[in-house]
């Protein structure tokens, strides 16, 4: 009697921590959310995608029994263009509105509007050190302009200062819009100098 041979595991192209090895599931299986709140970006893909192919997973896809993802949808379409089979997944159990809720406050959680901010100078310094050659830090989300633009913040009064970062001075908070096109950039600078608030833009 001729023996049978034994399939072959599917191979696993993954790459992440070693302690989410065993929550590993197969990437087909996990569905993305059609009600997810976020959008995102090619430009936000991009830099989750080079972030996956750099350092690996290091934080759980989060779903629903039917494998509905509550949060993770940009790494899974990430880990998808990378050819990943596999996720490291855990079950929340979730079900109803706390479903919806638990993807919406992930969403909301890192927001400006509630608080959500970088410190620029220690922002500055860190990208400083990190601007090396080693990595190129456009694959992870800042262009040249935006560098240049964080880098100021090192000045006694910030962007745009008088301070080591050139320019007019002017006084008062100020607040950075870096934009994905620069058709966004246009629009959101006649905007705001409708209203009244002093702008410039760049790159």
């Amino acid at each position: 009697m001729a023996k049978k041979t034994k399939k072959a595991k599917p191979e696993v192209v993954w790459k992440g921590l070693e302690e989410l090895r065993p929550l590993l599931r197969p990437i087909g299986e996990l569905k993305l959310d059609p009600r997810n709140d976020r959008k995102h970006s090619d430009r936000n893909i991009m830099v989750v995608k080079n972030s996956l192919r750099e350092f690996g997973q290091d934080q759980l896809i989060v779903v629903t029994d039917d494998g509905t993802i509550q949060k993770g949808n940009a790494r899974v379409m990430a880990a998808r263009e990378l050819g990943w089979s596999h996720m490291a997944v855990g079950d929340s159990h979730d079900e109803g509105i706390r479903a919806r809720l638990r993807a919406i406050v992930d969403n909301r959680s890192g927001d400006p509007d509630v608080g959500s901010e970088w410190e620029f100078s220690n922002l500055a310094d860190d990208l400083a050190d990190l601007d090396s050659g080693v990595f190129d830090l456009e694959d992870f989300g800042f262009t040249d302009d935006e560098l240049e633009d964080i880098a100021t913040w090192e000045s006694k009064d910030g962007p745009g200062s008088g301070g080591e970062g050139g320019g007019e001075s002017e006084a008062g908070p100020r607040v950075v819009v870096f934009c994905d096109t620069k058709e966004d950039r246009d629009m959101i600078f006649d905007k705001m100098t409708e209203e009244g608030f002093k702008c410039k833009k760049k790159g």
